[in-house]
C-alpha cells in the first residue's frame, strides 16, 4: 500500500486528522449541540442555534445523515485495509472523541427521524 511505499504520508495522516475530527464537530454545530471538551469552540452570541435534528428542514435531515454514513464508512474502510493507522487515529484521542460524539449526536438524530417517520404515517 502506499503507507510502506511513502513513509511520510504517516506524517500527512497525523496533520489530516484534526480535519477528520472537524467533521463530527460540524455536524454536532448543525444539529445545534453543544461540543465538549478541548476540542470545543466558544459560540458566538449571534450564532445561537435554535435548529435541532427535531425541527430542521428534512432534506438538512437528511444530508446529515448521509454525510454522517458516508464518513463514518469512509473511516472504517481506510481502518480495515490500513490498521496501521489506527496508531495515529489514537494518538488524536480519536475514539473518546467518536463516543462523546455518538452520545450527543447519534439519540437526537434517532428521535428526529423516528418523529419524521411516524409523522409520515399519520
Amino acid at each position: 500500500n502506499i503507507f510502506t511505499q511513502q513513509p511520510s504520508y504517516f506524517g500527512d495522516l497525523d496533520e489530516t486528522l484534526p480535519t477528520v475530527l472537524q467533521v463530527f464537530n460540524n455536524i454536532l454545530h448543525k444539529c445545534g449541540l453543544q461540543c465538549e471538551g478541548a476540542s470545543a469552540e466558544p459560540q458566538k452570541l449571534e450564532e445561537r442555534v435554535n435548529v435541532t435534528p427535531g425541527n430542521m428542514p428534512l432534506q438538512e435531515l437528511k444530508d446529515i445523515v448521509l454525510y454522517l454514513c458516508d464518513t463514518c464508512t469512509t473511516l472504517w474502510a481506510f481502518l480495515d485495509v490500513f490498521p496501521l493507522a489506527c496508531q495515529t487515529f489514537q494518538k488524536h484521542e480519536f475514539c473518546y472523541r467518536l463516543a462523546s460524539f455518538y452520545e450527543l449526536a447519534i439519540p437526537e438524530l434517532e428521535s428526529a427521524i423516528k418523529k419524521r417517520h411516524y409523522e409520515d404515517n399519520r
